[in-house]
């Protein structure tokens, strides 16, 4: 058998564990000769069956990934590698299977609890709280987010201004505290907050 195959299977699974199986497959015996991880119970020297039939030929020595099923009906996603001999002949195929299956139930729980209702439907935070001025600035954070589809942490000095544009516009800074809030969330010092207002002032000031 290759030299580092059962090493690096045993790795995979080990990094993985215990989500991964990596299977080497003996493709001049079609059997099984090493697997780690094991969730399939699978036992080495177990012939190969369809899943080298199914496989071969090989068009590429990297075949994948692909969907599979577990024997207990759990979701996989595998991916092969084709090793070939001195020769350059086909001689072993490691297949690594990921269970996703525990990945799928939390997506599915994740998008349970952060389904919302309609917009139309939902009362919005500013609307319940209306003297609560931080929420305020949230909101005006958040709809500058969406927008750009980004992050606090993902804005640039441009993208900060037209944050502090926003909340500027909405009578904001006119609150007492608001402006130590607005750098806090910025992660920026006061001064650079005032200059970013400043920016955004003179901009809206002459908007060509």
């Amino acid at each position: 058998m290759h030299g580092p195959l059962p090493t690096i299977a045993n790795a995979l699974a080990t990094l993985f564990a215990p989500h991964v199986e990596a299977v080497v497959h003996d493709l001049g015996t079609n059997r099984i000769v090493h697997i780690a991880g094991n969730f399939s119970r699978r036992r080495v020297g177990d012939p190969s069956l369809g899943e080298i039939g199914d496989l071969h030929p090989f068009q590429s020595d990297l075949i994948g990934p692909y969907a599979k099923a577990n024997r207990d009906g759990r979701a996989l996603r595998s991916i092969s590698v084709v090793l070939r001999d001195e020769a350059g002949s086909p001689a072993w195929l490691l297949c690594i299977n990921l269970d996703v299956s525990a990945i799928e139930g939390a997506r599915a729980a994740l998008d349970a609890l952060l389904t919302m209702p309609a917009a139309a439907t939902l009362p919005k935070a500013e609307a319940l709280f209306p003297s609560d001025w931080r929420e305020a600035v949230n909101a005006a954070a958040r709809d500058v987010l969406a927008e750009r589809q980004a992050t606090i942490t993902g804005l640039d000095a441009q993208a900060q201004t037209d944050l502090v544009a926003a909340i500027d516009a909405r009578g904001l800074f006119a609150v007492r505290g608001a402006a130590s809030y607005v750098a806090d969330l910025l992660n920026c010092s006061r001064a650079t907050l005032y200059k970013r207002l400043a920016i955004a002032r003179a901009k809206g000031e002459n908007p060509a």
